[in-house]
């Protein structure tokens, strides 16, 4: 990508379940804003508990004000969206 940092980029994608779980963990260690979507109110809500997301919403104006405010801060977050990944573009 030639960047030598991903600080205030955003990486969505899909899925919280089984082996996806980590998605969140892997944004945040890759230094940019994750949103994680996720249909299973109950594999997210699983996945904040065990610390793997940070916030989470169901709420897209709270979760594009939180991309806002991290891209801004160029800090890293995971947050889980409750909701369709189709509903994030």
């Amino acid at each position: 990508m030639g960047l030598s940092s991903l600080a205030g980029k955003v990486f969505v994608t899909a899925g919280l379940g089984g082996m996806s779980g980590a998605q969140p963990k892997a944004a945040k260690i890759a230094g940019c804003i994750g949103v994680i979507a996720e249909i299973s109110e109950t594999a997210l809500l699983k996945r904040h508990q065990q610390g793997w997301l940070d916030v989470y919403s169901k709420d897209l104006e709270e979760i594009v004000n939180w991309i806002k405010e991290y891209r801004e801060k160029k800090a890293a977050i995971s947050i889980g969206y409750l909701g369709n990944v189709v509903d994030l573009w």
